[in-house]
């Protein structure tokens, strides 16, 4: 790698897992490949071989699954520290969902499944932060359907809001780091981009945020809290 990809790697690494898991930061120095990927752009299809497997470290997409043509639903959403195509690489055959960025680029480390079988055999300790973390995709994914189950289309947008700004944080002016259209927010709560827009519009009304495009401002969790609830 180069010495730029290099010091993204092991920044990141830090940043998520500070000294621990030493055999798996030097897989990934000695076999990862750094791609980047634009706008819109799959990092891997549902459907596609599942040949490898991809550590975000920075940028943002979205796991999702195609139900027919034209839409789809939003699994989850990840960033920078997550991985994303592991259970299909560890289980093998195809990809079960696909990946695509969200907003302007986003770069990951992409290892092979090949390659990370035969460390594997050799330091067996580098599937611990792996399935740690699936463990964990699953029981957010899990909590959310539970909550969701339970509540309103407006309880659920509200609890989706905080679960992002908690999750992936907000900038300077309390907006949302990760950038989601209606339509998106849509797949992601299971709903309709109408739907989304009325609901938002009240919220904008009852001063708990701000929208402009994708830029979403939270300026009153207080209140979303207690919509949420």
């Amino acid at each position: 790698m180069l010495t730029l990809e290099n010091n993204l790697v092991k920044n990141t690494y830090a940043t998520v897992f500070g000294e621990e898991h030493p055999d798996l930061i030097k897989l990934f120095l000695a076999e990862g490949d750094v791609r980047t990927f634009g706008k819109g752009r799959s990092i891997f299809r549902e459907g596609e071989d599942a040949e490898g497997f991809y550590w975000i470290l920075n940028g943002y997409a979205k796991v999702c699954k195609c139900l027919q043509p034209g839409e789809e639903q939003i699994i989850t959403l990840v960033g920078p520290g997550d991985f994303v195509g592991v259970s299909s690489c560890l289980v093998g055959g195809q990809y079960k969902k696909g990946c695509v960025v969200l907003g302007r680029s986003l770069q990951a480390l992409y290892v092979s499944a090949d390659v990370f079988l035969e460390w594997f055999t050799k330091h067996p300790s580098i599937s611990l932060p792996l399935m740690r973390q699936i463990e964990s995709k699953i029981d957010r994914i899990e909590n959310r359907a539970s909550y969701y189950m339970r509540k309103t289309i407006d309880q659920r947008l509200a609890h989706s809001l905080l679960l992002l700004a908690e999750r992936f944080g907000l900038g300077t002016d309390k907006s949302l780091n990760i950038k989601l259209s209606p339509q998106e927010i849509a797949n992601f709560i299971g709903t309709t981009r109408t739907t989304i827009y009325r609901i938002l519009k009240r919220f904008e009304q009852d001063y708990a945020l701000v929208v402009d495009q994708k830029n979403i401002r939270l300026i009153n969790s207080d209140l979303l809290r207690a919509i949420a609830n």
